[in-house]
């Protein structure tokens, strides 16, 4: 019997440890899309902002599976810090991965298309039709078929 408590004791402990040494990570955009996949092409199913912590429920490549609130999708690992952050820092090297950003990854190239590019655009005096012409063809695809076009270029095919 006091072999059997031992051996549940250790598994919990095992379970509190786990849980304690739980991973998190804060956001350095200004505004962060949390993707139902890894890509850009993916719906959003929630929006992290600057300083807010993530937990991280695992690493597939260089994409990270976070959790905010009640919602769990992914984020490209430029776009956060395992510093914490703090939230007011609103420009464009912020948006673009932080200044500790080593390069900027093939994600980076659809941060442009979040409606801050949009707003940086006019505020510029620069076209902004160009950006909304790219959301709209964003959006007018869904995340499983941006994986069927990279997978079989099929993207828009007619269905028999």
């Amino acid at each position: 019997m006091n072999r059997k408590c031992a051996i549940i004791g250790i598994a919990l402990l095992s379970c509190v440890a786990a849980i304690a040494a739980a991973e998190e990570v804060w956001v350095k955009r200004p505004s962060l899309p949390i993707r139902e996949g890894k890509g850009a092409a993916f719906a959003t199913v929630a929006t992290a902002r600057q300083g807010d912590k993530l937990s991280v429920v695992g690493h597939e490549g260089k994409w990270l599976k976070v959790q905010l609130g009640d919602k769990q999708g992914y984020v490209y690992e430029d776009s956060i810090s395992a510093r914490e952050i703090k939230a007011g820092g609103d420009d464009l090297r912020a948006a673009l991965g932080g200044p500790d950003t080593s390069a900027l990854a093939a994600d980076a190239a659809a941060k442009g298309l979040e409606p801050q590019a949009v707003a940086y655009a006019k505020n510029k005096n620069l076209s902004s039709a160009s950006l909304e012409k790219m959301i709209a063809r964003r959006n007018a695809i869904t995340g499983q078929q941006w994986i069927s076009f990279t997978n079989e270029g099929k993207v828009g095919a007619a269905k028999p």
